[in-house]
């Protein structure tokens, strides 16, 4: 975050989220395929989204989340995804990613691979600006 974005992010307490899932306002999901596989849901309210997406794209001034909003989380997410899987790649653990998927007031069906026996660890993350970025990761 803080190379991507500037963004020096506090970690929050780690918890467990269980069934039914139900993510902040806003949602960008990637799927996680090889040694380990499931599925990181990074998730914020909207507030944290135009935030975030405005350090993206040099301070720009954002309002809502448009095509160019929304195309900047996705590829934050992204981002992080593959520097976790490089890092996870030098302990001999080889994943892939799939292409991040966007949502916008996403509901628990939205994401399927959350199951009555599932758990979701949660990690948030504190931003300089108050609002909190989440990371909750599913492994199945």
């Amino acid at each position: 975050m803080s190379r991507v974005c500037g963004e020096n992010v506090k970690l929050g307490k780690l918890f467990v989220k269980r069934y039914p899932y139900q993510p902040m306002e806003v949602a960008v999901t990637i799927g996680l395929i090889g040694n380990l596989q499931g599925y990181v849901v990074y998730t914020m309210e909207f507030g944290a989204a135009i935030y975030l997406a405005s350090r993206l794209l040099d301070d720009a001034i954002l309002m809502d989340l448009d095509i160019m909003t929304q195309s900047a989380l996705s590829e934050l997410a992204n981002m992080i995804s593959g520097a976790s899987a490089t890092i996870l790649y030098s302990i001999d653990t080889t994943i892939d990613i799939t292409t991040p998927s966007f949502f916008h007031n996403g509901k628990p069906e939205d994401f399927p691979f959350v199951k009555p026996a599932t758990q979701v660890l949660c990690m948030p993350m504190h931003l300089r600006d108050g609002s909190v970025f989440e990371v909750d990761v599913v492994i199945e």
